[in-house]
């Protein structure tokens, strides 16, 4: 018997596994729909007010249930690589000489703030309050509540006149993210956390799948198309599913007529800009970038490159491209090494290569596979979007994926029962 012990897992190591408070519980999970749905976006598009600190308030009242009675878990290939960052950030943007925001700034705590919430608040909330018989439950209703988005935007699309209020660009679906390219990435996100944990009814998962699909067109976002393009490349290459990569060609043509299609329509009723449609059928077409992005990039690097080591400070980005008021750089990299320097840029490239290493790291394949892919839309998306982490969205998303990580690497071993020997039958000799 203690042979066996020994093998056994060591329950006792854990026992904030056992059971999670129902009070706890709930006031995470009310923080944690409230993030997912963007509801502080919402209520800003709504109010027209963005001087009432919103997510900071929801988080500090969830952080009061959860952090005093609650003990987290140690995840150190994450939580290092996100408080680096976020250190190097802060820090970094206030050294630059042309920077707009000073320690006693609004503006400055929302941008510091908002960013710790998403790279480690909420993951650290998350860590504290889902035990591994809650993590399956998590991560469906992430997906549930995409999906609800994804299902809004598609009729903001159909009958935009309806929900002006609830769009940043009219006859584009935003969802509850208001920004349609918001909507997008949340969109993909949902599509391959579908893969992570399945419903156990594939009729079901597929439609889900379908909806997250119809809010990815109905925003109509180039950047949300390449990001589909990559992740579904990048999970088929991770699983090492040669047919699925095929598979990932046919339905990369399927979604290019289905775009055809919606933009025809779009562009016939009037429910978008020409100019929109065109750009949207480029990168159908191929061209990803567009001149746009690289108007864009060329004066965010010239910006970048009159201080390249210290940056230029926080808020110092936002208005280095010369289009009308000014215009951000449209390149998460590029804002980075200018807002924080090279430090923060190091930092930021940390980040995503410990999000790519945590992915590599997995044992079970759909985890592995599921969790590179969304590293590489992160760095894909980090490409054409300089504001898309501080969204507080995010925080859910790289909650997930860290679980994901840390539950598929901590599985329990199954208990060690030692082979019983076989006995060979005795044959007595029978009495006459």
């Amino acid at each position: 018997m203690a042979g066996a012990a020994a093998w056994a897992p060591n329950v006792s190591s854990q026992p904030q596994d056992r059971r999670v408070s129902i009070v706890v519980l709930l006031a995470f999970l009310g923080f944690y729909v409230f993030s997912l749905m963007d509801i502080s976006g919402l209520m800003t598009a709504l109010i027209k007010y963005d001087r009432i600190p919103v997510q900071p308030i929801a988080f500090g009242l969830a952080a009061f249930f959860v952090l005093p009675w609650r003990r987290g878990k140690k995840f150190p290939a994450y939580f290092l690589a996100a408080w680096t960052f976020w250190i190097l950030f802060s820090v970094g943007g206030l050294l630059g000489s042309k920077r707009e925001l000073g320690l006693g700034d609004y503006e400055l705590a929302q941008l510091c703030f908002k960013l710790g919430i998403s790279l480690v608040g909420v993951p650290m909330l998350a860590f504290r309050t889902i035990i591994r018989d809650k993590y399956s439950m998590f991560v469906k209703l992430s997906v549930l509540v995409i999906a609800v988005g994804a299902a809004f935007a598609v009729v903001q699309f159909m009958l935009p006149n309806q929900f002006e209020m609830f769009m940043h660009e009219k006859g584009r679906g935003g969802g509850f993210w208001v920004s349609p390219n918001n909507c997008a990435e949340i969109c993909v996100f949902g599509l391959f956390f579908t893969m992570v944990t399945p419903f156990k009814s594939k009729t079901f998962t597929n439609l889900l799948r379908l909806i997250l699909v119809g809010g990815l067109m109905a925003s109509l976002s180039r950047g949300g198309l390449v990001m589909l393009f990559v992740g579904a490349v990048s999970y088929a290459v991770a699983a090492k599913q040669w047919k699925t990569l095929a598979r990932v060609g046919i339905g990369f043509l399927i979604i290019m007529a289905l775009g055809i299609g919606l933009s025809v329509v779009a562009k016939s009723t009037g429910s978008a800009s020409s100019k929109r449609i065109d750009r949207w059928m480029e990168v159908l077409s191929g061209n990803v970038s567009g001149g746009d992005r690289m108007f864009l990039w060329s004066h965010g690097m010239a910006a970048v490159m009159e201080d390249p080591i210290l940056g230029r400070g926080h808020r110092s980005m936002e208005r280095v491209v010369p289009i009308g008021s000014g215009a951000g750089p449209h390149n998460y990299y590029i804002y980075v090494w200018g807002n924080s320097g090279f430090m923060g840029l190091l930092g930021f490239l940390m980040f995503v290569a410990s999000l790519l290493r945590m992915g590599l790291k997995c044992k079970q394949i759909q985890n592995r596979a599921a969790l590179c892919a969304m590293a590489g839309m992160i760095a894909t998306t980090a490409m054409v979007s300089h504001s898309f982490i501080n969204t507080v969205y995010f925080g859910p998303i790289f909650a997930m994926m860290a679980l994901t990580a840390y539950y598929d690497q901590t599985a329990p071993k199954p208990m060690f029962v030692p082979p019983q020997p076989q006995r060979q039958p005795q044959f007595r000799p029978r009495m006459a």
